[in-house]
């Protein structure tokens, strides 16, 4: 359960976009440094108090030079870091420890995602998972591994998928340009990858009201809306509600969530601005 809440809202974070001056835009909302940190919460009925869940921090690390192992020659990438991780109630119930960190690699250019890695550690099961996207050849390499002792590492799958989406996204990285994606999109489908396999998303955008915020008392917000997501935490055609607010920056600040046992509800509990 607790997995799929921490895959699920990093999961339907990701916007599919394309064209110029996009790199711009987000290079003059955010620092390198600029972190995100949620907290989730989870309410099975109405008449029951929600239950604290977990919590989520996206980091955005910067521009780096990355060595390109495969074509031979260094890149230019965006970098980010994010950890997910179990806490509160939920986790005194379950009695399952849950930290999840992700590394992930990003073109400028597009915004596709080139290389993903994700190492999880649920309770005893510790795995280390490793993607390499190919857009010119509409291939994923996919590797997964099994960590013993914390440094051994066995292997368990390695192969490559074809027929993917030239444009694919993360489940993590995107989640800073969502805003910037919707601004001018009302409807939108997405091609995201989860674990080897891809989904489409379709995606709407509209204006809503005001809610109180971290930032201020009453906010203007906007919405965005997903549906037909990941049936895992959905069962079916679910629907997930984005908000988000364009100052101080374009950023989610609420995310509302139904599932398959109740509701999930995250929040945005800091904006740590790195200063330049």
């Amino acid at each position: 359960m607790k997995k799929y809440i921490f895959f699920s809202l990093l999961l339907f974070q990701i916007l599919f976009v394309s064209g110029k001056g996009l790199l711009g835009k987000f290079s003059s909302t955010f620092h390198p440094g600029d972190t995100l940190k949620y907290e989730f919460k989870w309410k099975w009925v109405f008449f029951i108090p929600s239950i604290k869940a977990g919590e989520l921090s996206i980091k955005y690390v910067g521009m780096e030079n990355f060595r390109d192992q495969f074509l031979d020659k260094e890149i230019q990438v965006l970098h980010f870091l994010a950890i997910a991780k179990s806490s509160g109630t939920l986790l005194k119930v379950a009695g399952i420890t849950i930290r999840d960190e992700f590394d992930i690699y990003v073109k400028p250019q597009n915004f596709c995602t080139i290389l993903f890695v994700q190492n999880i550690q649920e309770g005893k099961r510790r795995n280390l998972i490793i993607e390499r996207f190919f857009s010119s050849r509409k291939k994923l390499l996919y590797r997964k591994f099994k960590i013993v002792d914390k440094k051994f590492y066995v292997a368990q799958r390695e192969l490559f998928i074809k027929n993917y989406p030239p444009i694919i996204h993360d489940p993590a990285s995107i989640f800073f340009f969502l805003p910037i994606f919707c601004k001018n999109n009302n409807n939108l489908k997405i091609p995201i990858d989860f674990n080897g396999k891809f989904r489409i998303f379709n995606v709407k955008f509209k204006e809503d009201g005001f809610k109180k915020t971290i930032f201020k008392e009453s906010q203007k917000t906007w919405k965005i809306t997903v549906k037909n997501v990941f049936g895992g935490i959905k069962k079916g055609h679910g629907r997930l509600s984005i908000y988000f607010v364009k100052t101080p920056v374009m950023i989610p600040i609420f995310l509302d969530i139904k599932v398959k046992y109740g509701k999930v509800r995250g929040y945005l509990k800091e904006f740590i601005r790195h200063k330049k």
